[in-house]
């Protein structure tokens, strides 16, 4: 019985493990190669550049509360290290 509890926790990590999107508390696509994520809570919202090959580079880490796009740029504004005094324009 033991083994079988086992096996059927592995099979689950397993399949989490093939399905990214569904170990981000927050994924959202911008526009492009460009999504906005967070892996464990909103303090950890950032913006990344999604590759072909499913891995996402960081472009604009930190904070984000605030995004705007258009056909040549992506911006946004993050409060650095959660201080909620200080805003930094990327």
């Amino acid at each position: 019985m033991r083994i079988r509890k086992c096996a059927a926790a592995l099979a689950v990590l397993a399949a989490a493990g093939c399905a990214p999107g569904a170990l981000y508390y927050y994924d959202e696509p911008i526009d492009g190669p460009y999504r906005l994520r967070a892996f464990v809570d909103a303090s950890d919202l950032h913006i990344c550049y999604e590759r072909k090959n499913g891995a996402c580079d960081i472009r604009i880490p930190g904070r984000v509360f605030a995004i705007a796009h258009d056909e040549n740029f992506v911006v946004a504004a993050v409060r650095p290290l959660n201080v909620e005094s200080q805003k930094v324009f990327y």
